[in-house]
């Protein structure tokens, strides 16, 4: 390289001289080129420039294949990005789809979460309104037994006042005829407790008169008890 410019250097510095040589023939007509000065920087220069172009040639050459292998070398890494790239490419593919497959099966576990949640809400709703009916009709049966024992209560006290009375009644009537005492007497002796005594003893329905009548048989004092 250094050949070659020193070469073209002492080619131009020979053209140069030869110019400036006419413009002063011009002047002076009697003026003599120098050989001395012009043919060596003339033959040299292009001596130069013939090395120095074989050697960068040479050079140049060896330097291109260099550059040909380098470039075949990137091309080689060229070819196998580009196909690592295509495989993760299609990786990527392959997660994006995973990735949306997951996406939707968590969106349909939410949805069923969400529907089971809302099931579980009505059902504690439900729950609850069980709930408050049986703790109304608990306590309405507690209202209802306490009624019942106060019926029962009641009614027990009734048929003593009722056998009270039957027993007086009893002593205070006085006899003149046997069939009267005899009357009497099977009306006190025969006394059925309720209905289901007087029906089991197929005595129902017991008319005012008849043995065993009592008023705890007839509650709408119709004179017929246990209709």
């Amino acid at each position: 390289m250094i050949l070659l410019v020193l070469g073209f250097v002492a080619f131009m510095a020979s053209f140069v001289y030869l110019t400036y040589h006419f413009i002063k023939k011009v002047q002076n007509k009697e003026r003599k080129l120098s050989k001395k000065l012009f043919y060596p920087l003339l033959i040299g220069g292009f001596i130069f420039m013939l090395v120095g172009t074989e050697i960068y040639d040479d050079s140049s050459l060896a330097q291109l294949d260099e550059e040909i292998q380098k470039n075949e070398e990137l091309t080689n890494e060229i070819s196998e990005l580009t196909d690592e790239n295509e495989s993760l490419k299609l990786e990527v593919e392959e997660i994006q789809s995973d990735k949306e497959q997951v996406e939707d099966e968590l969106e349909s576990s939410q949805n069923e979460l969400n529907a089971l949640t809302s099931e579980s809400e009505e059902h504690n709703e439900e729950t609850q309104e069980l709930e408050d009916e049986i703790d109304s009709l608990s306590n309405e049966k507690e209202d209802l037994t306490t009624t019942v024992e106060e019926l029962e209560e009641e009614n027990a006290s009734l048929q003593t006042e009722v056998e009270d009375l039957q027993i007086t009644a009893g002593s205070n009537n006085t006899t003149p005829t046997d069939d009267s005492t005899s009357s009497t007497t099977n009306n006190t002796s025969t006394y059925y407790e309720n209905c289901t005594a007087a029906r089991d003893a197929g005595a129902a329905p017991v008319y005012e008169g008849d043995p065993g009548y009592g008023t705890h048989l007839d509650r709408d004092r119709d004179g017929v008890g246990c209709e």
